[in-house]
């Protein structure tokens, strides 16, 4: 691995859809600090911008639409060279298809492996994360060495970044 990675990791961020219809002088200055932060990291030398669960507060649309506004955009004009990386949380589920959630946590409990349920209800689990999986995939810094599972949903897979030889799972 090369020891010069530079990744910007945020988490669980729980962003609304309703902060753009609120006029919020607390919101607007926390995100102008934060990217005013970036501004003197020397934005230009991320490799990744890495961002790992409950993006949204109730994985809608309208959720990944305000965060894409008010905080990606910004924040990739920023990070021109980073390769974006998403992982969902639980926030990320698309509530109108998690109906397949209760049905799936209550068959782990009759000692059903994980592995054989997803395997005969992917397209199923994969709906849950819809709206998460249509509002990063057209991104175009999501890195072009990634497995064929992880392009299609940004679920599950990897990706491989053969230059600074490391591998994300």
């Amino acid at each position: 691995m090369d020891p010069k990675v530079q990744i910007l990791w945020l988490s669980d961020i729980h962003y609304k859809h309703q902060y753009g219809s609120i006029a919020s002088k607390d919101l607007d200055e926390f995100i102008s600090g934060f990217l005013a932060y970036i501004d003197q990291l020397e934005p230009q030398t991320f490799d990744y911008l890495l961002l790992s669960g409950d993006i949204a507060q109730e994985g809608s649309k309208e959720d990944y639409e305000q965060f894409e506004n008010d905080i990606l955009a910004p924040l990739q004009q920023r990070l021109p060279n980073a390769k974006l990386l998403v992982i969902p949380g639980n926030h990320d589920v698309s509530r109108p298809a998690a109906e397949f959630k209760t049905e799936f946590i209550a068959n782990i409990s009759k000692k059903t492996k994980r592995l054989d349920f997803f395997g005969k209800d992917i397209p199923q689990f994969e709906k849950l994360f819809e709206n998460y999986s249509n509002a990063f995939s057209g991104n175009t810094a999501v890195p072009g060495q990634s497995s064929a599972t992880y392009k299609k949903s940004l679920l599950y897979g990897h990706v491989h970044d053969i230059d600074k030889k490391i591998i994300f799972i």
